[in-house]
């Protein structure tokens, strides 16, 4: 039996030096099931093959391995089955109907889309975002990019119509988050329209009052062109958003958003007293400002707690303004965008996150804190409190209220049994959510999405 261990970023030695040991260590315990076993280890270029055997030094291997310089695909084609920690090999094994094992974290579209790639027989895929390059590829997937940030949704229909979508794509999948494509007027072909989360009354209190009307127009429309198609929210309050807007309950699939349950764990246990975590983007309806506010009332009376800060934004300036006026500067931490392995760090060494926004679609930061062992206060808003069970897997607040806010924090902070309860109950909780299950879920609604879609 060959068995082909493949990563597309054999380029990079940061790369190599994180993700080949994993992949070594799989191969080993392969070997141990089935002694007979060999590995081919491939790599796109000649120039790339010390630093792979570098990378390899004095970590224990199988008995019986080579290095090739050739392409992932060509190898695959004599291999049984394959070991894979990258978007594009992971996609090219699936094209190829190779059993795999997948070793590292996968963008979770790449994930998705592979599984599609086993189960259905052709697929395509188009993105369309603004402000990046025209096309590339990414982890195997053709990208398209097409107009300008505020006016692409005017020019997409006759973009997206030159790609020949009638007989090139067989269903368009719209990510209707705040400005919708109304693509149900134009498409030939099946469409299914995710919904994060609408902005409604919330873009008054966000953008500038001529970009907020602008939303909350376009948004108005959404009933009468999306009424026949199938939606897929990602939690019960978006779900109540689009029925209140009029779309019938039974067109609503609610899947909530999985994580990586392999990268976010708890880890070795060593939180960092009296400190807090905020993680997410730096925006007003975000509510930062109620988590500054609420840490100086406990500044105020004595409470020598802490505060970071993760992500970036264009609120990000008036946040550090609002922390030096409330003498808080030397005690809140701005550590601006950060790598995952950061993020990983503060989840785990937090003795609470705090997530104070007005309106999520889903709490993905909330789930990624519980997945660490780390109990979770947040408002009691849309999306928040889908993803925050009230008193088992973190403690819901009024939203905007400080009061109550500070006291929550100091209630958990001095409370070492409630943190314990909180976080092992969250573990619990987080398990349940995941890339196979949420691929699943998704997968089975595209399929449905043919039969039930009604021009």
């Amino acid at each position: 039996m060959e068995l082909l261990v493949a990563t597309r970023n054999a380029g990079k030695l940061k790369e190599i030096s994180r993700l080949l040991p994993v992949m070594w260590k799989a191969a080993v315990l392969l070997e141990a099931a089935d002694p007979n076993v060999s590995f081919i280890i491939a790599t796109p270029s000649e120039t790339e093959l010390p630093l792979i055997h570098d990378a390899l030094k004095g970590i224990p291997g199988p008995t019986h391995w080579d290095i090739v310089a050739s392409q992932t695909r060509q190898v695959l084609q004599q291999a049984d089955a394959a070991i894979v920690a990258s978007g594009t090999a992971t996609l090219e094994a699936a094209l190829m109907r190779c059993p795999m094992v997948v070793v590292y974290k996968v963008n979770p579209i790449t994930y998705i889309l592979a599984k599609l790639l086993i189960k259905i027989e052709h697929v395509g895929m188009v993105n369309i975002v603004a402000g990046l390059p025209h096309e590339e590829m990414i982890d195997g997937v053709r990208i398209l990019r097409h107009g300008k940030r505020n006016t692409f949704n005017l020019t997409l229909k006759k973009f997206a119509l030159s790609l020949d979508i009638a007989s090139s794509f067989d269903l368009v999948i719209e990510d209707l988050c705040k400005i919708p494509f109304y693509s149900p007027r134009w498409s030939p072909v099946p469409v299914l329209t995710i919904v994060p989360h609408l902005f409604g009354t919330t873009a008054y209190r966000e953008v500038a009052l001529p970009l907020a009307l602008y939303v909350n127009f376009m948004e108005s429309f959404i009933p009468r062109v999306y009424r026949r198609c199938p939606f897929v929210a990602i939690s019960d309050s978006t779900k109540d958003d689009l029925i209140r807007r009029g779309i019938p309950a039974e067109n609503i699939s609610v899947i909530p958003c999985g994580i990586d349950t392999d990268f976010y764990n708890p880890g070795e246990p060593d939180p960092e007293q009296g400190t807090f975590l905020y993680v997410g983007r730096l925006k007003k309806y975000k509510g930062v400002q109620f988590i500054l506010a609420a840490l100086a009332v406990l500044r105020d009376t004595g409470k020598n707690y802490r505060l970071a800060v993760l992500g970036s934004g264009d609120y990000e300036n008036e946040l550090k303004k609002t922390a030096l006026r409330l003498g808080l500067d030397r005690v809140v931490t701005f550590e601006g965008f950060v790598p995952q392995e950061r993020k990983l760090h503060w989840l785990r060494k937090a003795w609470a996150a705090v997530f104070a926004s007005e309106k999520e679609g889903w709490g993905l930061t909330v789930i990624e804190a519980n997945a660490c062992g780390t109990p979770v206060i947040a408002s009691n808003s849309d999306g928040l409190r889908d993803s925050v069970q009230d008193g088992r897997t973190g403690i819901l607040v009024p939203h905007g209220n400080v009061e109550d806010l500070a006291s929550q924090m100091d209630r958990l902070a001095t409370d070492p049994a409630l943190r314990s309860n909180l976080g092992k109950n969250g573990l619990e909780w987080a398990a349940g959510f995941n890339w196979d299950a949420t691929a699943d879920r998704v997968i089975s609604v595209m399929k449905d999405t043919p039969g039930k879609y009604r021009k």
